[in-house]
């Protein structure tokens, strides 16, 4: 019997159920549509890992008219990667990240996104570095990587030892605390690490990279995403931005939804105001309480208001932040 070969992440999630993920990818590709009066997004290529499912690539096209739109994989299912292209006008490099990056002529405007299925290593340092060195202004950068920092005991301090030893040079005194190597702020040291590294490469070439928001979330293993725009003067970096989950300070957001059946979405988005207003209420009774209620007594206030019971109030809470972008999925018979 044959050796059984190890399966690839996409053949063990279907990319288009991941709802955190498709949270994520709704809100940047709004923030990215903001810039459409001072950016011409359908003169851009489009650089990104679109997997078999090319979801990114979809909503880009769809929503910001991106028509130059390429992906990147090095997995030996070449046919496959290439038979699920959505449009036949995306094209597909069969390659290792690296080495397409340091192919590239980079004569072109590009939003690229790097969406990495494993942690920070070195390979995504030297992928960084090659834009960085290479990319134009007003050119677009996410990067995605595996937040996930071991487990509590001997596995994260080993870890947590040897993740110091491989990027100390790129952290801070103040990120040296030990509570940055836990799952709560290990986004945060990963961020420090990421700009650090952005501000030490980039400056070769006079220009910097002005962050503008980033995301933790988890719909399997968790997962950290940092993004903006490589800039020299900072106008778009300090223009008015509407857009809510704008973050330029150290700031990372948590996409941290519920789940929800369709009947229990539906009752919650025909009454937002209502409920919007009833947390408002809640929180305001345990300001004048003089005492901190705890979760459980606000819950079960919040859930006299519902036909059905959450368990929490921030369940509703982070559902109505994101409730816009929240997708809903159907089965049906083809």
């Amino acid at each position: 019997m044959s050796e059984q070969r190890e399966k690839r992440s996409f053949e063990y999630i279907n990319y288009m159920f991941r709802p955190k993920k498709q949270i994520e990818r709704k809100i940047i590709t709004e923030i990215l549509q903001e810039l459409k009066e001072e950016i011409n997004l359908s003169k851009y290529l489009y650089i990104g890992f679109g997997s078999i499912y090319y979801y990114d690539f979809i909503l880009f096209h769809k929503i910001l008219n991106m028509n130059n739109l390429l992906s990147i994989d090095d997995k030996s299912t070449k046919k496959r990667f290439e038979f699920n292209r959505p449009y036949d006008f995306i094209s597909f490099e069969n390659k290792i990240s690296t080495d397409f990056l340091n192919e590239y002529d980079w004569k072109q405007n590009s939003v690229l996104w790097l969406d990495y299925d494993n942690k920070l290593e070195n390979i995504v340092l030297s992928d960084i570095k090659i834009i960085a060195k290479n990319c134009k202004k007003k050119d677009f950068l996410m990067i995605t990587v595996n937040s996930y920092c071991g487990s509590v005991g001997d596995e994260r301090d080993k870890a947590r030892e040897n993740f110091y030893n491989e990027f100390g040079m790129y952290i801070s005194s103040d990120y040296y605390n030990k509570k940055y190597y836990t799952p709560k702020y290990f986004p945060y040291l990963l961020q420090e690490v990421i700009l650090k590294y952005l501000m030490a490469v980039s400056e070769l070439q006079n220009i910097s990279f002005c962050k503008l928001f980033s995301f933790r979330y988890r719909d399997g293993a968790p997962m950290f995403t940092i993004g903006g725009i490589f800039d020299d003067d900072k106008k778009l970096y300090n223009r008015k931005w509407d857009n809510k989950f704008i973050s330029t300070d150290e700031e990372v957001k948590d996409i941290n939804v519920p789940i929800l059946t369709y009947c229990e979405k539906f009752h919650i988005d025909s009454h937002i105001e209502k409920l919007k207003r009833k947390i408002k209420k809640i929180e305001s009774k345990n300001k004048e309480s003089g005492r901190s209620l705890i979760e459980k007594e606000m819950t079960e206030m919040m859930n006299k208001t519902l036909p059905f019971e959450l368990a929490s109030i921030y369940d509703l809470k982070n559902y109505i932040e994101f409730y816009r972008y929240y997708p809903q999925y159907y089965e049906g018979i083809i």
